[in-house]
């Protein structure tokens, strides 16, 4: 009993330290980062899964392709990376 109020305590201060930290992460990497006029998908801005999920799938070429036809050579493949 007293195992199972500890678990719930902890997922729940995990929940409201994680959630808002991401939430700011997120709005900084769209708002205000250096690259955030770069061209590129949403997705890409916000976080490293966008390339991460191209990359595990073994689709990056074909994304990477359908960005450059989309957006241009320049763009952001993830929040803290661009091609050229």
């Amino acid at each position: 009993m007293v195992v199972g109020a500890i678990v719930a305590l902890f997922a729940k201060y995990t929940a409201l330290l994680l959630v808002p930290y991401f939430l700011l992460l997120i709005s900084y990497r769209i708002f205000f980062h250096p690259y955030r006029n770069f061209p590129g998908p949403a997705a890409a801005k916000a976080s490293d899964s966008y390339a991460s999920f191209y990359a595990l799938s073994r689709r990056l070429d074909w994304a990477t392709f359908r960005d450059q036809a989309v957006y241009g050579k320049l763009g952001t493949r993830a929040s803290e990376k661009s091609r050229y």
